[in-house]
This record gives structure tokens, C-alpha cells and sequence, in this order.
């Protein structure tokens, strides 16, 4: 799904599909035509790996539950449209109550160990302009600090600090099947898997040693959109994680978030193809000890020579990466020309990632 249709109906909560497809029941897919597509690709050798975008790209959710999202058309963005910027309201524990359902049943459907939760494109202004989230945000989150920042987890029942107890765990939304837009997925792996139980420890704060914080330091409107992004991403990573049995993937956006706000195998996709974006978003997960996954200006759909796929790779650091994936996103794609957009361009990705640095001999 995307923020203009959710088309995947599940049994769990059939309303969003329902209410929020372009046209049920004509283009909505059952959970058992899903799981056709996957036994079909598996007689290819090819993964199919569902992508769930959190927190942006989910409006179509609103139209079967609008108390789950903020909207924030009236927000100035750079975004291509306007349905994209509303986000998922991170302090309503209905929110997390639907795509818990959500992300559920499609772990279900989808067997592959990865599973995509996307966090690009996270317009921070769209909640930080909302008055009851922006007040929501700084009673319950972070202050400016240095190096590290353990994130301060806010319980969305009770919007209070947990001590002592596990904090409730959050699941996502469905972002995109990888139906629609060709996901062309070329993946290899070069390190071994990071132990599950090996996970990263969270520091919780007791409300006395918040207020402390508070009173000694000024709370920033950025620090405290990252807060919101990073209580997100930590309650359904670990959700995913640890209830779901799989390994995440999101885009490089998701590095806003705190640090410590991802599990430790946590796959980081760098995608930004403009001045050093993609270069920064890989260090800075390298650093972290997060796999990489490399698709910067890998974009079928984008007018770019094949050229530039060598030419923006970061083969100088391939033997540190995980792979790489070449997406065809279908906002201007259909059936006249959809060889033409996925060939022969994808050959020269696959070519990239099958022979690594070693490329760089040939080019």
C-alpha cells in the first residue's frame, strides 16, 4: 500500500481495504493471491519482501480509521504530493492497536526473513505544526545532550513512563507489496547474521530523573520530532523482531531517529542520490553496526543513464555492504512501458552486485 490505496485485503481488519483501495473488491488482493505470487517466485528463485511505510505514506489508512492520522496538508513540503506528508499520530494507542493487526497477518503471508518498514520521507513539521501533538511530544520526550541519545520511551496508553516493565511493543503499517512497482531484489550476504539475543539495551528513564533532565536543558522542536520518529521505530522494530521472528529493513531516513532506536541486524537502505546523502547514510550505519542495503540512484522509474549506476555506487566500500535492490516506483508507469523502464538497465544493477568491487576493473 502507499498513501493513495490500501489494496491488500486482510481478514484481521478488512475495513482498510474496504475503505481505502482505489476500487474493492476489482483492485484489492486477498491474502491467498499473495501467497500464490509467493509460491510462483519462489519456482524462479526470486523473494518477494513486503514493504510496510511507517510513519508517512498512510493516509489511505485514514479513510477506514481517520483518528490514526495527523493531516498536514497545510504543511509547506518539498514532497511531490501533498497525500504524502499526513503521518501516523504516534500518541493515539489506537494507531498502534490497528497496525499491530496489520503487520501481523502479513508476516503471515510473506515467509522471507526480511521484512521492510520503510520510515522515508518523515516530514517532521507535520506533527511539530500540530498543537496537541507538538504538546503531546514534549511532555513525553528527550532533551538536547551530546553523543548518544537513549531514548526516554513514552507508553502510548498511559503517555507516562514505564520503570521496571517492558514497554508495550507497536507494530506498522503496509506500505507497498511490491506488486504495483517492480521491486527487482538482488541480494547476497557477505557477514554472518547478528545473534537475535544479542540486542542492543534500552535506557529507560524514571519520571524523576526526566524531570531532572528537563529541568536542566532545552527542549528543541527537531530533537523532539525524532523522538516521536525513534518511539515509533523502537516499539515495532522490537515488535518485529522479537514477536515476528524477522529482520528489518528501512530506508536511511530512519537514522533520524535516536540512536538505539533500531535492533542491532537492523538493515539500513540508502537511497538519496543527491550530493553526499547516500555516502553519509551508509557511514553513519556502518558506524553503527547496521547492515547495508544499496539502491542510491537505482531508480528505474528516474530518467538516468546507465552510466550513473557505476558512477554513484559505492564500490570502494562494497565488501562492507549486504546488497542492493534496483525499484521501479509506478506513479507513470503501465503496460506500454514497463520493459523498456525495467531493461536494460537492471541487467547493469545486477551486474554491480554480482561482481561487487571487482567492477572496477571493468568500468
Amino acid at each position: 500500500t502507499d498513501s493513495q490505496s490500501f489494496p491488500v485485503l486482510l481478514s484481521s481488519i478488512p475495513q482498510l481495504a474496504t475503505l481505502g483501495a482505489f476500487d474493492f473488491p476489482a483492485q484489492v488482493y486477498t491474502p491467498a493471491d499473495l501467497r500464490e505470487l509467493v509460491q510462483y517466485a519462489k519456482l524462479f528463485g526470486v523473494r518477494i519482501i513486503p514493504e510496510i511505510d511507517i510513519p508517512a505514506h498512510t493516509l489511505s489508512w485514514g479513510k477506514a480509521f481517520p483518528e490514526i492520522i495527523v493531516h498536514c496538508s497545510n504543511v509547506g513540503t518539498q514532497a511531490s504530493s501533498a497525500s504524502d506528508v499526513p503521518l501516523l499520530d504516534p500518541s493515539n494507542p489506537r494507531t498502534f492497536d490497528v497496525v499491530r493487526k496489520v503487520l501481523t497477518e502479513i508476516a503471515s503471508i510473506f515467509p522471507d526473513e526480511l521484512l521492510h518498514l520503510g520510515s522515508d520521507e518523515v516530514h517532521f513539521k507535520c506533527w511539530l505544526n500540530n498543537e496537541r501533538i507538538r504538546k503531546w511530544g514534549t511532555d513525553a520526550f528527550g532533551v538536547i545532550g551530546t553523543g548518544r541519545i537513549d531514548i526516554p520511551l513514552a507508553d502510548p496508553q498511559k503517555r507516562h513512563y514505564k520503570q521496571g516493565q517492558e514497554q508495550r511493543r507497536l507494530s506498522t503499517v503496509l506500505q507497498s507489496i511490491l506488486i504495483a512497482p517492480l521491486r527487482a531484489f538482488f541480494s547476497f550476504s557477505r557477514r554472518k547474521q547478528i545473534d537475535h539475543k544479542n540486542r542492543r539495551k534500552m535506557s529507560h528513564h524514571t519520571a524523576e530523573s526526566r524531570r531532572k533532565l528537563l529541568a536542566s536543558h532545552t527542549i528543541s522542536s527537531d530533537s523532539i520530532a525524532q523522538k516521536m520518529l525513534g518511539h515509533i521505530l523502537w516499539h515495532l522494530t522490537n515488535f518485529v523482531s522479537k514477536e515476528l521472528g524477522k529482520i528489518v529493513v528501512v530506508w536511511q531516513e530512519a537514522l533520524a531517529a535516536p540512536t538505539g532506536a533500531l535492533p542491532n541486524n537492523t538493515v539500513i537502505q540508502v537511497w538519496r542520490c543527491w550530493g553526499n546523502e547516500n555516502e553519509r547514510g551508509a557511514s553513519t550505519a556502518l558506524r553503527l553496526g547496521l547492515k547495508v542495503l544499496d539502491s542510491k540512484c537505482w531508480y528505474l522509474d528516474w530518467p538516468s543513464h546507465y552510466q550513473k549506476y557505476y558512477s554513484k555506487t559505492l564500490l570502494q566500500r562494497w565488501s562492507e555492504f549486504d546488497g542492493g535492490e534496483a525499484a521501479l516506483w509506478t506513479e507513470h508507469i503501465d503496460a506500454s512501458n514497463f520493459e523498456c523502464k525495467v531493461w536494460p538497465r537492471t541487467a547493469f544493477v545486477a551486474q554491480i552486485l554480482w561482481h561487487g568491487d571487482a567492477i572496477l576493473v571493468l568500468i
